[in-house]
């Protein structure tokens, strides 16, 4: 079920949630869960494209999409006009609304907090992501799920339009603070993303990731300039190299003892010089 905030008009995926629910949309206006309710209606526009379709039509004219009337398939209902329409449709098949639900989270008392002002972070959605970002210090906080959507998607846009690589310049160093998840209360880990980039992220394995300002638009930079396709080839080749490296000492460590050792420093090697010739 998708529900639609009057006040921005955004759109919420409130499957799952038992009707009469109360659920706060990224205005601050808070939605109710309606009951489950549909209206058999005529199939107007494409759901694949929202292009108008003529009484009777068998195909879009405009996609060439192939006009679904199953009931068994309408498993979805239009948040504006309530009508009954394929789960897969993108538009509404009756009045045309586009369809792009975001997640939600069921209103709760409990609040995140800053891990370094320690005050109330809010709610923001950029692009369909869900963050949580800091009046005082502009750092944001990221579920695991959505800092990897941002990381697939500014993969994808690399490999469609790669940008050439800038110059960085040195940043000061910050003195070293682990911060506490906003989620668990728990120290996070400091990671070099990517191992390379050189942004040190804070990260709880289990909730998601503490960014610092500008450190997101960064990371967003890294990815654009190849950074990530770099650290899988270099991350390939160390790999290759302990492979080779295990590979070649097998025999040493499976060959028989005969009692000598390599000596470590030249002082080593006179003493087992000598003790061979004057055994």
């Amino acid at each position: 079920m998708i529900v639609l905030c009057d006040a921005c008009g955004r759109q919420y995926d409130v499957s799952g949630y038992a009707p009469g629910e109360k659920v706060r949309c990224a205005c601050g206006t808070i939605l109710t869960v309606p009951r489950q309710q549909s209206l058999e209606a005529a199939v107007l526009h494409c759901s694949s494209c929202g292009g108008p379709l003529e009484e009777g039509a068998d195909r879009c004219p405009y996609c060439g999409g192939v006009v679904d009337r199953d009931q068994a398939k309408l498993t979805l209902v239009c948040p504006s006009c309530f009508a009954r329409i394929p789960g897969t449709a993108r538009f509404c098949s009756h009045c045309g609304l586009v369809l792009h639900p975001q997640k939600i989270e069921a209103v709760s008392d409990r609040a995140l907090s800053c891990p370094r002002c320690a005050v109330p972070l809010r709610r923001r959605t950029t692009d369909g992501l869900d963050m949580y970002e800091c009046p005082e210090c502009c750092g944001l906080w990221l579920g695991n799920d959505d800092f990897d959507a941002v990381r697939r998607k500014k993969v994808a846009e690399f490999e469609q339009y790669p940008v050439p690589r800038e110059e960085t310049k040195a940043r000061r160093l910050e003195p070293v603070l682990y911060l506490k998840c906003p989620e668990c209360g728990v120290l996070m880990n400091r990671v070099n993303f990517a191992k390379r980039s050189g942004v040190i992220i804070d990260q709880c394995r289990e909730h998601g990731v503490w960014l610092d300002d500008e450190e997101l638009e960064r990371i967003a930079r890294f990815i654009s300039e190849g950074g990530l396709v770099t650290a899988s080839k270099a991350q390939a080749r160390e790999t290759s190299r302990l492979a080779e490296q295990r590979s070649f000492m097998a025999p040493m460590q499976g060959s028989v003892d005969t009692g000598w050792q390599s000596p470590d420093t030249p002082v080593s090697l006179f003493g087992s010089l000598m003790s061979a010739l004057f055994k």
